[in-house]
């Protein structure tokens, strides 16, 4: 857990000095964490993530993150009259383009967004057989909306549903904060 945490934190500032440098504008960093829906026969788990905002000066309304997510989720599933112990994860690196809508009100702040990603799916399992694991990397792609709302001048609160289509596809419901680098 905590080389996940590493690598997606030293991704996330190399990324941004490379952007800074080659023109275009770092605008926030933030975190995130909600109620991840993967389909069945995987339970709902609690996932997390954390990303760098980037706009282009001449483009309005529209701007592109790079992030890293990550959950994870233990289940057992009775497989011809034997129990199996499944531990399943996604860690995931992306981009995302996000269009922000006119603000409904000075407090509200809609948009809407579509990605693709790199993920690291594993899968685990622990039987009376003994240990299996596998790792499948694969690319999948992701739509999202949601609304953010200004908690302080550079600091904002957002809410956002985002639907992802990797195996297994999976629904999340996010909450987070994000750090405005730009005014």
């Amino acid at each position: 857990m905590r080389k996940i945490l590493i690598s997606t934190l030293a991704i996330v500032i190399a990324t941004a000095l490379v952007a800074s440098a080659g023109g275009l504008n770092v605008t926030h960093g933030g975190i995130r964490a909600g109620y991840v829906a993967p389909e069945d026969p995987i339970d709902a788990t609690i996932g997390f993530g954390a990303e760098v905002g980037f706009s282009i000066t001449d483009v309005p309304n529209f701007s592109f993150a790079l992030e890293g997510n990550y959950w994870s989720k233990s289940y057992s599933e009775d497989i011809l009259g034997t129990t199996w112990d499944w531990t399943f994860s996604d860690i995931n690196v992306c981009i995302s383009g996000k269009y922000e809508f006119s603000a409904v009100s000075e407090v509200v702040h809609p948009y809407i967004g579509a990605g693709a990603g790199f993920h690291m799916v594993k899968v685990e399992t622990e039987t009376i057989l003994g240990s299996l694991s596998a790792t499948d990397n694969k690319f999948g792609g992701h739509a999202f909306g949601g609304f953010k709302v200004p908690v302080s001048p550079v600091v904002n609160f957002f809410a956002e549903g985002r639907y992802t289509m990797v195996d297994p596809d999976y629904l999340g419901i996010y909450g987070g904060l994000t750090y405005s680098f730009m005014k």
